[in-house]
């Protein structure tokens, strides 16, 4: 049996954040060749600081905003209730707990346990928290959920939070940065779903001397999606789910998600 849940944008008004038209943002690429693209239909993850976007690749791109965006606040206590609600209606336990995990949902032992099985082992990251108190202290304040980043997680989380919010929103914002108890800090982001519906424009500042590129990377070099790969998953997730073929069809055709999220259950 299929379940439908419409979503309008007044109903996610408590738990949106609006970026104002302006809004410089930082995107840092490991490959110094790599050029951003305004046109791509993809997603693609920010920095607030140029700093922040080093740790993603030393080679960084400035881009300006050309309208606000409407985003996801994934800090919200009231998102990651709704979105859990959500994905409980799904059939696959280990799709909606890679999508939950990321964030932290619904506690620490989980994601240990996810990190565990998802994360190779030379590059899996230890639990600081087991030993610094002061630090699992801060992720109560953020409601237990200890913020954490992997390419894969990420991108789970990601076709999920599209296909359920991706009509109405542009994308997520991590306003703050976030305790956690893997990076110990996770700093402020902006995610969008699909840059060329974003009007992000490369920024150039004039005046200053040029400076050498750096290629040191330290947080996540891979987590950006190869070209035509979320779209694919979205398309496979979506006639798994039940979606007519039509609106499948228009989602390839214009990356228009549909206004409801349907859960499959048996």
């Amino acid at each position: 049996m299929n379940y439908s849940h419409s979503l309008s944008p007044s109903s996610l008004e408590l738990f949106t954040i609006t970026l104002a038209k302006g809004t410089i943002l930082y995107k840092g690429f490991n490959d110094p060749s790599h050029k951003f693209d305004p046109s791509s239909r993809n997603p693609c993850w920010f920095a607030f600081n140029k700093d922040h976007a080093k740790k993603y690749g030393g080679n960084v791109c400035v881009v300006k905003l050309s309208k606000k965006l409407v985003l996801i606040n994934i800090c919200s206590g009231l998102f990651k209730s709704h979105f859990t609600d959500m994905l409980n209606l799904l059939n696959d336990k280990d799709e909606r707990e890679q999508a939950l995990g990321a964030i932290g949902v619904p506690d620490l032992s989980t994601q240990e346990s996810l990190v565990t099985l998802h994360v190779p082992t030379n590059a899996r990251p230890t639990n600081i928290c087991v030993r610094d108190n002061g630090l699992l202290a801060q992720t109560k304040y953020f409601n237990g959920h200890s913020r954490y980043s992997a390419d894969n997680l990420d991108k789970v989380m990601l076709k999920h939070m599209s296909n359920v919010y991706g009509k109405n929103v542009d994308g997520y914002i991590q306003p703050v940065a976030l305790p956690s108890c893997w990076h110990r800090e996770f700093p402020q982001e902006v995610c969008v779903f699909d840059v060329s519906r974003c009007l992000l424009q490369p920024h150039v500042r004039g005046g200053g001397k040029k400076k050498r590129r750096e290629r040191s990377t330290e947080f996540l070099p891979d987590r950006d999606f190869k070209p035509g790969e979320f779209v694919e998953a979205n398309v496979t997730f979506m006639r798994k789910q039940g979606y007519p073929e039509r609106d499948v069809q228009k989602y390839v055709r214009t990356r228009e998600f549909p206004n409801y999220f349907i859960a499959k259950i048996t």
